[in-house]
């Protein structure tokens, strides 16, 4: 009992300096949170907690940031810890945002490094009802005019946008001149499949039936080229030249590794672009010659597998699908209704992940492109004084890359 005593002391006093340094020295709040929601045992971390607020929290006056970041987090157990102690959900930031604002901040999955990638978020909808059973306004605005459903969609965050509607949050709070002018950082750009969440959030407020018309449509693919790049994965810079070369290096091989063994579909630019890339890091000094290692390789293999065993329908596998082209797979795509990228459990780390994802993005982005084509046809702009239903068909047969062109 005496030792086990003395190692909560311990971990008492490790939670204690960390909290101090968080708050005095670097305002990073969210480590405590993050260090809490990583910790194994609920019991002592309630009673960790517990006692920080007893202790400690009296002493500062910020206490509704150990919330907010428990909440950008998305901890449903820390949140239940700072409500047991008194957190009050009404409380505002220095900007003005409230609790339910924090869900829509950026938090990546803790996995998730310069090294590797991984687009998973946590499940949000339990703890946006518990913030709206404590009261919490889903409605309010912070001191920018966005309301909790507005930067959800802004950053293209599915679940919560999905969380948020499904609890109330009201279509009418979205100002169509910001819906798509948010910077991305190049973290997010890295991490995220941003191509593939803008349209699944897209598709989510049509189903809610917010209107989507000629000019909001523009604005979306406007936005959605800008983070689509040159249809490569996204490098981050980085501030050491040595790490930016052999980080760089290293992601291009295993990009045109996985697209010569497997035959994921690439256009020919962006692989030129990927060689031409390659070739310039391997004349840097801090790079030497990389190949896949068999175990790399191996996981790859197995990842590609399980593609094969995803069917979008009786013949056609997912795997299958990346291997096509943009046109091609829309071919395919456009007669199953409501169909969604399947969950792809084990890829969280990896290339393929995003490879798919982004592949599937430029697929799917036909629809709209055509659909803005179509209405762009009907325009005094271009003057073609025809019908709908044969601009529709016009924007059907032309070209991925010229539908592309139009959207520039």
């Amino acid at each position: 009992m005496i030792a086990e005593n003395s190692f909560n002391d311990r971990r008492f006093e490790e939670a204690e300096y960390r909290l101090l340094c968080i708050i005095n020295l670097d305002n990073r709040r969210y480590e405590f949170c993050q260090y809490m929601n990583s910790a194994e045992d609920p019991d002592f971390n309630n009673m960790i907690l517990s006692k920080l607020m007893e202790e400690l929290f009296p002493k500062f006056e910020d206490r509704i940031y150990f919330l907010m970041f428990a909440l950008e987090y998305n901890s449903f157990n820390i949140l239940e810890l700072l409500q047991t102690n008194n957190i009050n959900v009404h409380e505002l930031d220095h900007e003005r945002s409230t609790p339910v604002h924090a869900l829509a901040w950026l938090c990546l999955c803790e996995c998730g490094s310069t090294f590797s990638f991984c687009d998973y978020r946590k499940p949000v909808d339990d703890i946006v009802k518990m913030l709206i059973i404590k009261g919490a306004n889903v409605e309010a605005r912070n001191e920018d005019g966005d309301t909790p459903l507005s930067l959800a969609v802004r950053r293209f965050d599915f679940e919560l946008t999905k969380a948020l509607l499904d609890n109330g949050a009201s279509l009418d709070s979205l100002n169509e001149d910001k819906l798509f002018s948010w910077n991305f950082t190049q973290l997010e750009l890295k991490n995220y499949p941003l191509t593939l969440n803008i349209i699944k959030v897209m598709q989510l407020l049509i189903s809610s039936e917010y209107i989507i018309n000629f000019h909001t449509r523009k604005k979306m693919l406007k936005c959605w080229l800008k983070v689509r790049g040159n249809d490569t994965i996204f490098i981050p810079r980085i501030p050491s030249e040595y790490q930016l070369s052999y980080l760089a290096y290293d992601a291009i091989v295993g990009q045109i590794w996985i697209h010569e063994r497997f035959g994921f579909y690439i256009k020919q630019e962006a692989l030129d672009c990927l060689q031409k890339q390659k070739l310039l890091l391997e004349k840097s000094r801090y790079v030497t010659t990389y190949e896949p290692l068999p175990k790399t390789i191996e996981r790859w293999d197995r990842q590609v597998a399980n593609l094969n065993e995803i069917k979008l329908n009786g013949n056609i596998s997912l795997y299958e699908l990346c291997q096509m082209s943009y046109d091609r797979g829309y071919s395919i795509l456009k007669n199953m209704k409501n169909w969604r990228v399947p969950s792809l459990d084990g890829l969280e780390h990896s290339y393929i992940n995003l490879m798919v994802k982004r592949h599937v993005a430029n697929i799917l982005i036909r629809l709209h492109l055509e659909l803005f084509a179509a209405d762009l046809f009907m325009t005094e702009y271009c003057k073609l004084n025809l019908p709908y239903t044969v601009c529709r068909i016009i924007a059907e047969k032309m070209s991925h890359e010229d539908l592309i062109r139009l959207g520039e």
